[in-house]
């Protein structure tokens, strides 16, 4: 595979997990906002477990 084509997978896969990772806190913010971890247990904004 060429360079540029691992260059562009790689830049890809970094775009994706930027973009996966705004999506995620922008849904746990909603969660927040709305208190919905108190209604549903399967929230986005889940404590982490200890």
């Amino acid at each position: 595979m060429s360079d540029r084509a691992v260059r562009y997978m790689i830049t890809s896969e970094q775009s994706l997990n930027a973009a996966r990772d705004v999506h995620l806190n922008r849904m746990a913010l909603m969660d927040r906002q709305y208190k919905v971890c108190s209604i549903k247990p399967e929230c986005w904004d889940v404590p982490a477990k200890k």
